[in-house]
């Protein structure tokens, strides 16, 4: 059991209070956490990239959504599920882009392997997936996709977390409801 004696607040985040769509966001990512570890893990890199998301949003650098998909696609690798988007992830060929993700193998199929136990992918969607995986979090700002990029990367990112992890995260599914009675 432990015990703690004396701690300090660096910052509380307080100002997501303020706008629902920030803080169902930052409860996604918090539920995000809680099914991605085992109780009593730790996992430096998942913290670090989580306060630097957080702060992302507190400061609101970029779009919202695009930090989202950015956090997922890098919860993925520093669990171990990271995406293999450089080679075909069946014969190993050096691929630079792919229309069909393996969900079984975590990464890009090219044109000569079998397509199963996946989902198509557009090549555009694929090739921000592999941008995603390649930079740092601080630096995804810097993408400003189209809502249909947005929405597929959504669609196979939800596909493999739910996949890959204990439960399916349900906080995100509030806000599609109040923003689809708009």
């Amino acid at each position: 059991m432990y015990s703690i004696n004396e701690c300090e607040i660096i910052d509380s985040f307080q100002g997501f209070l303020k706008e629902l769509e920030t803080l169902t966001y930052a409860s996604y990512l918090n539920e995000l956490i809680d099914i991605s570890l085992v109780e009593q893990e730790s996992n430096r890199d998942l913290f670090q990239l989580f306060v630097s998301s957080f702060y992302l949003m507190k400061n609101k650098v970029g779009d919202l959504e695009t930090l989202i998909r950015a956090f997922e696609v890098k919860l993925l690798r520093v669990t171990g599920y990271g995406l293999n988007l450089d080679y075909c992830c069946l014969c190993r060929k050096k691929i630079n882009s792919s229309k069909y993700l393996n969900f079984q193998y975590f990464g890009g199929v090219c044109p000569e392997c079998e397509k199963s136990n996946g989902v198509n992918v557009s090549p555009s969607a694929y090739n921000i997936l592999n941008y995603l995986n390649k930079t740092p979090i601080s630096n995804v700002y810097r993408l400003n996709l189209a809502t249909g990029v947005k929405n597929e990367l959504k669609g196979i990112l939800n596909s493999l977390i739910s996949q890959n992890y204990a439960k399916k995260p349900k906080s995100l599914e509030i806000l599609e409801l109040l923003k689809g009675s708009d």
